[in-house]
């Protein structure tokens, strides 16, 4: 080989190597914007990818002018919240952070409480589009400081292939997390991570009532191989065959299922015993771009916004690279042709299941997460000793019974949330409560 052919392929490949990340860069990428939205959003990357393009064009033909958005990347609902709290302590008026995107009814309820979010009311032709409830869960706030952008539904995601081998029946319940013979086959994640966990614990307590709900948590607990950070875990590691079950919200089942397949991971609502919420949206209080920010609103809640959720990827309208198989909040949009949607089914022809107690929810949200976690997170070693040994041992049911108990009542538990900002009193309820449980387990083990 030549020293000039040599001096040639060198040069070529010093360019290919200082050109790739513009050569790999996603179309569209290079936008010169005369403003950034800052959003915060628990959303995975697939969403954040698809109304990030999607309102930069619609935005353009709006208004010729070019905006881009930058997503603050903080966690889950818990996470977020901690942020605000700091962001207002240090700036009471706001003006760092335009929009919160995704995080459940309850979790917004909590920032309306606390004054984070200001009003908007969409424009009469997009607000008429969105009926008031699904279900009889309310879509929006009548106040405006929320709205659904989007309805999630909370159920089971399995691994059909491992359950017919170990002869088990698909589940259709929140007891069945609870069935012995999925000792450690259950995905599990922590509530005060995910608002999606989160809400399903909540789900899951309202449903059944105090007593039982915590009855199948505890068996859920024990029952679990791990706990993870994230939600996103679970279907994953279900369509892996690392577990066989987990708590799951429909959109990260649904986009699991097709990836790999209805023969291998199924999702069930379990009947009348969950609900379907509302995913939504609102600008914080001392929004920088605010109209821009009220701009994106009516994006996401207009037909080019809701089609992202609800077509299938390349059909014109749609998404461009990620099916988001998410159900909207307009109506009309389920009336369009099969063959361009990604969902099945329309939520609004839904029956209601139980009443659903938002305010509830909402007043124990920080209590709920912490109380779950001594019961079954930071006391899970000892609750696998106490499960082993009651499965050894048949099951008695008295010692059955007492691994399902609670230090206190409903009442008593609701009681705390008056003093639960006293970090003095929460961390020393927060032990006690770990010495209960941990006595309770180790007792259960010693006795059989």
């Amino acid at each position: 080989m030549s020293r000039r052919l040599q001096i040639g392929l060198i040069l070529v490949a010093y360019v290919l190597v200082l050109g790739a990340p513009y050569l790999l860069r996603p179309p569209g990428e290079n936008w010169e914007a005369v403003e950034t939205l800052q959003i915060i959003s628990p959303h995975w990357e697939g969403i954040k990818y698809e109304f990030r393009r999607g309102f930069r064009r619609w935005y353009f033909e709006q208004t010729e002018k070019k905006v881009d958005i930058e997503w603050l990347e903080i966690g889950g609902g818990s996470d977020i919240m901690r942020h605000l709290e700091s962001e207002y302590t240090s700036n009471p008026d706001g003006g760092r952070i335009d929009i919160v995107f995704g995080g459940g009814p309850d979790f917004f309820r909590r920032l309306q409480k606390r004054k984070f979010l200001q009003t908007y009311r969409l424009p009469d032709d997009l607000l008429n589009a969105i009926p008031p409830t699904c279900a009889g869960v309310p879509m929006y706030d009548p106040e405006f400081h929320w709205y659904g952008a989007a309805l999630s539904s909370f159920g089971l995601v399995y691994n059909k292939v491992i359950l017919r081998d170990r002869g088990l029946s698909f589940p259709d319940s929140w007891e069945d997390l609870g069935n012995p013979e999925l000792f450690t086959w259950i995905g599990a994640a922590d509530p005060g991570k995910s608002s999606s966990i989160h809400m399903m614990f909540e789900i899951v307590l309202q449903a059944y009532g105090w007593e039982k709900g915590m009855d199948i948590i505890s068996r859920m607990g024990a029952n679990a191989r791990y706990f993870s950070d994230s939600s996103s875990q679970i279907p994953q590691d279900v369509a892996l065959g690392e577990v066989a079950i987990g708590m799951c919200i429909d959109f990260y089942a649904g986009a699991k299922i097709a990836e790999v397949g209805v023969d291998r991971v199924g999702f069930a609502i379990p009947e009348r015993m969950t609900v379907i919420n509302p995913d939504p949206i609102g600008i914080l209080k001392g929004a920088p771009q605010l109209e821009s920010s009220r701009a994106f609103l009516r994006y996401v809640l207009s037909r080019p916004g809701q089609q992202r959720w609800m077509y299938k990827e390349g059909i014109p309208g749609g998404p461009t690279r990620f099916g988001l198989a998410r159900l909207g909040v307009m109506t009309e949009l389920y009336k369009d042709a099969p063959e361009k949607l990604l969902i099945e089914s329309n939520p609004f022809l839904r029956k209601g299941g139980f009443e659903y107690n938002s305010p509830k929810g909402s007043s124990r949200w920080q209590l709920m997460n912490d109380f779950i976690r001594t019961a079954i997170i930071d006391t899970h070693e000892d609750a696998v000793k106490a499960w082993k040994a009651l499965k050894k041992n048949g099951h008695p049911a008295e010692a059955l019974r007492k691994f399902g108990e609670v230090p206190l009542s409903e009442d008593e538990f609701m009681a705390l949330t008056k003093q639960w900002k006293n970090p003095e009193f929460r961390e020393k309820t927060r032990s006690e409560w770990v010495r209960w449980f941990r006595n309770k387990y180790l007792g259960i083990a010693a006795s059989l």
